[in-house]
């Protein structure tokens, strides 16, 4: 099981990466990168919504740990 763990962990860094975060966690994604990829797959999802539910800090943007957070609760519906 942990290595099913480690991967998970391993494709959320790749995304987080992907849209502009940094591969040590750091740094976050902007609001533009997940509407632009919302956008770009034609998918149907509020991105006010998305943010206000996951920038826990209100910051304007998801880092690490927000990002993650959305892709484990998304993987659960």
């Amino acid at each position: 099981m942990s290595g099913k763990m480690g991967r998970n962990e391993s494709d959320t860094i790749e995304a987080f990466i992907a849209l502009g975060g940094n591969a040590d966690k750091t740094g976050s994604v902007t609001t533009e990168s997940l509407k632009s990829i919302i956008d770009q797959f034609e998918l149907s999802i509020n991105i006010q919504e998305l943010i206000n539910e996951y920038d826990a800090d209100n910051s304007g943007f998801i880092d690490f740990e927000e990002f993650s957070a959305m892709l484990s609760d998304e993987g659960q519906n």
